[in-house]
């Protein structure tokens, strides 16, 4: 999560790709835990906090004018007004006061805020309000989550590293090895000893660490945990991050090749020809949750998986929600729905399959062959997509099977008057159906009985 920001789109993608690698990687065999990193010490939370301070004094009947840097969303007159029904007028300060004399840029404003807030409010107050604005969105990015499918084994807090020690620690081992050095009072690492552009710094002349100090801290307490490769799910934009990171982990003494960076775009979303614009701070984003509402989980989850990440895509919110062919999702489900349709046939029909003592060598129409060198694939995809970190090769492998037993369904009658024909069909057709639900399943994806 990044600090002040509500679960969007972007992270939604990520989510998604995410949550996808984890269940083919274990599908494939492999043990892989998934881990959410609550950016919950820099800045941009202190950001959120003076935001939502601001937006309390308001509902204390103070005039602001709100800082066009700070942010915006609905979301934050939601955390203020529990701040304020649960603490009343105790926070309130003169907004003549606060708002006096601020510069016109938008960075150095929103420092003299912190700042402000900081005095004025002590540390005790000032922490009220940045915990109560940090907890109410991981909260709410967790429950979002668990509605689209996605489940994290650990949630981890940056501010953790800071309290517990870990990022001093990190310090002091670069320094004791010589990795660190001091100019214009900094502490700089010499990242371009093991690859990177230029060295970086970890320790500011002020006493405070950098975002990098404490990015070192947490990749090194994911190798003294025990992780033998980590694998990072970063946003595109990030991309300049990776050699740093990298160079940090063989200063610590860590093989940087047993960490991977795995880039994913954001989508474009679109609503017709309309295009949705995105911006955190002002609040004009979509979120998971309206996603989720518009297009339901399953099509989200799947449309997500339906490009490399490092692809851009555009995603067409019309297509997701059609009840057609052309929607890959419904498409897909609905091959699984319609096998469970054949079998509530049979019920009825008073009819019990043999589907063990199926003779599969009467399977020699063309769509059975078809169908059946696609079902054999299924073990090679799996394996494919985990090794490369392509779940999307589980997606694409998935319209290629429904389009295999659309085509069988319509050629050939299934509940045959032959016995034997009629076990060895339904026994082709319900492999189709684990191997379908199977697949879904990889994707976050559910496979309805009905549709």
């Amino acid at each position: 999560m990044s600090g002040g920001e509500t679960c969007d789109n972007g992270s939604s993608n990520s989510a998604a790709y995410g949550d996808a690698l984890v269940r083919v990687l274990r599908k494939a065999g492999y043990t892989a835990d998934s881990e959410y990193y609550i950016n919950d010490a820099g800045r941009q939370m202190e950001i959120l906090a003076v935001s939502v301070w601001l937006r309390y004094l308001e509902l204390c009947g103070e005039e602001i004018d709100f800082p066009p840097g700070a942010y915006q969303g609905d979301y934050v007159f939601d955390i203020a007004a529990t701040l304020h029904r649960d603490h009343g007028t105790a926070f309130q300060h003169p907004a003549v006061e606060l708002m006096d004399s601020l510069p016109a840029d938008t960075d150095p404003l929103l420092d003299i805020l912190i700042s402000r807030a900081r005095d004025w409010l002590g540390e005790d107050g000032f922490n009220t309000i940045h915990r109560l604005g940090n907890d109410t969105l991981v909260d709410d990015i967790r429950n979002d989550l668990v509605r689209f499918g996605v489940e994290f084994d650990c949630w981890f807090s940056e501010n953790h590293l800071v309290t517990d020690g870990a990022v001093d620690r990190a310090v002091k081992t670069l320094k004791d090895s010589e990795h660190l050095y001091l100019k214009d009072g900094a502490w700089w690492l010499r990242t371009t000893d093991f690859g990177d552009e230029k060295d970086r710094v970890v320790l500011r002349a002020n006493g405070n660490h950098t975002y990098f100090a404490t990015d070192i801290a947490y990749h090194l307490n994911k190798f003294e945990r025990g992780f033998e490769q980590v694998i990072n799910i970063w946003g595109a934009d990030h991309h300049g991050y990776i050699k740093r990171v990298k160079a940090a982990l063989a200063a610590l003494g860590h093989d940087p090749d047993a960490l991977t960076v795995l880039l994913v775009q954001f989508a474009t979303l679109y609503r017709g020809d309309e295009k949705i614009p995105m911006s955190t701070r002002s609040g004009q984003f979509v979120t998971l949750r309206e996603l989720r509402q518009e297009v339901g989980a399953d099509a989200g989850r799947y449309f997500y998986a339906l490009r490399k990440p490092e692809q851009h895509m555009d995603f067409d919110l019309d297509l997701a929600t059609s009840k057609s062919s052309e929607n890959p999702v419904y498409y897909i489900q609905y091959a699984h729905a319609r096998i469970c349709s054949v079998f509530r046939q049979l019920e009825e029909k008073g009819l019990t399959p043999d589907l063990e003592g199926a003779d599969h060598s009467l399977l020699g129409e063309k769509r059975e062959l078809d169908l059946l060198r696609e079902l054999s694939r299924y073990p090679e995809v799996v394996e494919a997509a985990a090794r490369s970190y392509e779940p999307h090769l589980v997606a694409y492998y998935l319209r290629e099977l429904a389009n295999d037993f659309h085509a069988y369904y319509n050629a050939h009658p299934f509940i045959a008057a032959d016995e034997a024909m009629r076990n060895a069909r339904l026994s082709l057709i319900s492999a189709t159906r684990v191997v379908l639900a199977n697949a879904l399943d990889i994707l976050g994806v559910s496979a309805p009985e009905a549709m």
